[in-house]
């Protein structure tokens, strides 16, 4: 099993920040995305069985981006996401750059299980 330091704690969680903010849709409810506020992720859990020091598994990411959306009066509104992962997000240690790189990122699929 895998025990991560506060580094690698850090960095994952700024890996997972990037991926969700790459994955997130460009609009909502016929509404185009104008910015992100902040991504709060609420619960990430490091799969111990399929982890070791060269790659870490990420089983359940649960994450609440607060986005503002463009309205059709040239304003923007807020909206609250509630957004999980289809699938385990993996992680490699790459040496060169002594950092853990997300392996399979254009795989995963983030839903939005917030109320319309």
């Amino acid at each position: 099993m895998a025990v991560l330091g506060d580094k690698e704690n850090a960095q994952i969680k700024e890996e997972l920040e990037k991926l969700i903010q790459k994955k997130l849709p460009e609009d909502r409810q016929g509404r185009e995305l104008d910015s992100i506020e902040n991504i709060n992720l609420v619960h990430w859990e490091v799969d111990p069985a399929n982890s070791d020091r060269n790659k870490i598994t990420i089983s359940t990411l649960t994450a609440l981006p607060k986005i503002w959306l463009k309205n059709n009066h040239g304003g923007t509104s807020n909206n609250n996401l509630h957004l999980k992962n289809n699938k385990p997000v993996i992680f490699e240690y790459n040496e060169e750059s002594e950092s853990y790189e997300i392996t399979n990122g254009d795989d995963i699929i983030l839903f939005d299980t917030s109320p319309m």
